[in-house]
């Protein structure tokens, strides 16, 4: 199946088509359209089927999804395929994010084979795992929840929206979202069945879905361009893999930077939070108020690889530790706060 994928990898990477801008709103649809075809058939509206949706609620049921409370803990539970690749990145890079000899013999029997079936994905998934498997089946079963009446359409949009902005962050085009969706689908099913032909067989019917969104007539993957440049960092044209450590782990960046285009002046590393995979590291303009960074619009995440792309002078510290915080000096060059600090 690897050779497969790397095969489908190749023949999307030799596509060079103009690419069209879809609108922030209809986003979400070309995320999820992998999903709905593979359960439902698509539907180019919030609603996944109109009418008789007694098959959506058949499934919704199977799931236990009944309540906005219920849809998040199975969101939380069945897709963080993405978040384990994050983890296992951590060993492979040789920085485990947690000690596994801690864990409990089956747990880290679990661990350990879950890992090592990951690994041989990662020559394709790289460093975006596989988040896009999590995000477009998220977002269809969100949509099927509101299609039940199950949550509220301004409840459907706000989890879409978290959605959306985990794509935005790790992904720079279709071609990387369409192999990471791809790789977790295989990944998922291996992990929940055990069974590496049934595993095969899904990505299989995933991999052809993701040939047609590419090739057939409409070719909507290959002539759709992604939002991630598109309302920040106005002048990178190109996000370009940097190689860092956790170039895919988040990192908060005031909107002076990403939106107003002012340079970064000054950054830190804070104790990394627990909600997604988090660098802990800020970057901020340095003319922000206290008013300023207290307003959660006022800043965004994104994946420390794109702000090394805005920024690259930043990357030699950027294997720093917590606590680690740097200034611009006059001279243009970065100089660390924390060593001037035990100076005195």
């Amino acid at each position: 199946m690897l050779k497969e994928i790397t095969e489908f990898q190749k023949k999307i990477q030799a596509l060079h088509l103009k690419k069209e801008r879809v609108s922030d709103q209809d986003f979400y649809l070309y995320l999820s359209i992998i999903s709905s075809v593979m359960h439902q058939g698509f539907s180019d509206q919030l609603r996944v089927c109109e009418g008789d949706n007694e098959k959506i609620k058949r499934k919704l049921a199977q799931m236990n999804v009944k309540d906005v409370q219920s849809l998040d803990g199975c969101i939380h539970y069945n897709y963080q395929c993405g978040d384990q690749y994050q983890q296992f990145l951590t060993f492979w890079d040789g920085t485990p994010c947690f000690n596994i000899e801690t864990q409990k013999d089956h747990v880290k029997q679990y661990i350990k084979r879950c890992e090592a079936y990951a690994k041989q994905f990662y020559p394709l998934a790289k460093r975006f795992g596989f988040y896009a498997w999590d995000v477009s089946e998220a977002i269809f079963l969100i949509r099927s929840a509101y299609t039940c009446g199950f949550i509220t359409v301004q409840e459907a949009q706000e989890r879409i929206q978290k959605q959306v902005d985990t794509a935005r962050r790790y992904f720079n085009d279709f071609n990387e979202y369409a192999i990471s969706y791809v790789c977790g689908c295989m990944y998922y099913m291996k992990r929940e069945s055990g069974n590496e032909l049934s595993a095969k067989k899904l990505a299989q019917a995933a991999l052809k879905i993701c040939d047609s969104l590419f090739f057939d007539n409409d070719r909507i993957w290959a002539k759709t361009s992604w939002l991630i440049l598109s309302d920040y960092f106005q002048r990178l044209d190109k996000v370009e893999d940097k190689g860092l450590t956790q170039g895919n782990a988040g990192c908060i960046v005031s909107n002076r930077i990403s939106v107003d285009d002012m340079p970064t002046t000054y950054f830190y590393r804070e104790k990394a939070l627990n909600a997604f995979p988090d660098s802990g590291w800020r970057f901020l303009a340095g003319d922000e108020s206290e008013a300023y960074l207290q307003d959660a619009k006022n800043a965004h995440v994104f994946a420390l690889n794109t702000i090394a792309n805005v920024c690259p002078e930043i990357i030699p510290f950027l294997d720093q530790p917590t606590g680690s915080a740097y200034v611009l000096g006059e001279d243009g060059a970065f100089r660390s706060l924390t060593s001037e600090e035990e100076n005195h």
